[in-house]
C-alpha cells in the first residue's frame, strides 16, 4: 500500500518531525545506507504509538530514490516497559519522588554549568527531619513511612517547575534550586521548605509535630564535582542542627576546620 509521505509525516508527533525529516532526508542524500528510527506517531484513536521504522530507498539507475520501501512496527509496549524501568532507576520506591541518582545527575549538570558560566548558577539544600527516629521507634515504621512520604509531598509542591527534590535515603533530602536570583531567594526556600515541614502531620487520628534542619550551600564555580557540594551541604546541616534543630545554615568553609 502506498502513502504519500506528506500524508504519514502529518500523523507523526511534533516533536519528533524535524528529527525524523532531516534522517530520511539524509537516507535520500545517501548519507546513511538505510533508515531505522523510533518516533512518535498518531492511532486512529487520537493517542500516539511509539513506532520503529526501518526503512530502504528505492532508486533508479542514476541513483535517484523515487520511493521508499520497508516497515512500521509498533513499540508502545517495549518503550513503556523501558520508561518504567528508568523511572525505577531514578526515584524512590517509598515515596516516587527523584532518588540520590537522579539528583547527582541534576546536580553534576549544574556544577559544569556553573564552572562554564564563572558563576553561581544553583543551589543545593540539604534536609533532614529532626526527630525522625523517635517517631519510627515510637510508633512503628509504617506510620514512619506515612510520614516520609507525606512529608515529600510538601517539600516538592514548596518549588517551582526547574527546581528538584529528592530522597536521599532514610530521612533525608535535597533540593536543587536552578537558578535562583540571589541568596535571599534561596533563604526564602528554605523559610518556606521549614514551614511547610513544621504544619501538623495528621496520621492514623493523630497529629504529629515534626521540624527539620537545613544546609544550604551556593553553586560556586569554585566547585569541581557534585560530591564536593553534597558534603559541604550535608556539613552546614549538622551545623544547623548543632543550633538547636529547626534551623538552616548556609555553608562557611571554616565549617571544615570546626568538626
Amino acid at each position: 500500500e502506498h502513502v504519500r509521505f506528506s500524508d504519514w509525516l502529518s500523523r507523526v508527533h511534533q516533536e519528533d518531525q524535524p528529527r525524523l525529516t532531516a534522517l530520511i532526508d539524509g537516507h535520500l542524500a545517501g548519507i546513511s545506507e538505510h533508515l531505522e528510527t523510533e518516533y512518535r506517531m498518531r492511532h486512529e484513536d487520537g493517542t500516539f504509538r511509539w513506532v520503529l521504522t526501518r526503512g530502504l530507498a528505492v532508486r533508479d539507475e542514476e541513483g535517484r530514490a523515487y520511493r521508499m520501501a520497508g516497515s512500521h512496527s509498533d513499540i508502545t509496549s517495549r518503550k513503556k516497559i523501558e520508561n518504567e524501568v528508568r523511572h525505577r532507576a531514578l526515584h524512590d520506591t517509598l515515596t516516587d519522588m527523584p532518588n540520590r541518582s537522579l539528583f547527582m545527575e541534576r546536580l553534576k549538570a549544574g556544577v559544569e554549568r556553573s564552572l562554564r558560566v564563572g558563576e553561581a548558577t544553583f543551589a543545593v539544600l540539604f534536609i533532614d527531619l529532626d526527630r525522625f527516629k523517635i517517631v519510627n521507634d515510637s510508633l512503628g515504621h509504617l506510620v514512619g513511612d506515612e510520614l516520609l512520604i507525606a512529608a515529600s509531598r510538601r517539600l516538592a509542591a514548596c518549588l517551582r517547575v526547574n527546581d528538584l527534590a529528592a530522597r536521599m535515603g532514610g530521612d533525608e533530602f535535597a533540593v536543587f534550586i536552578d537558578a535562583p536570583q540571589d541568596e535571599a531567594v534561596v533563604e526564602n526556600v528554605a523559610h518556606r521548605l521549614q514551614a511547610a515541614i513544621s504544619q501538623p502531620f495528621r496520621l492514623h487520628e493523630r497529629d504529629l509535630y515534626v521540624t527539620c534542619s537545613i544546609g544550604i550551600v551556593m553553586g560556586e564555580p569554585t566547585y569541581e564535582s557534585a560530591t564536593d557540594v553534597l558534603r559541604d551541604a550535608d556539613m552546614a546541616m549538622y551545623h544547623a542542627k548543632g543550633q538547636g534543630r529547626a534551623q538552616h545554615a548556609r555553608f562557611q568553609p571554616d565549617m571544615h576546620t570546626n568538626l
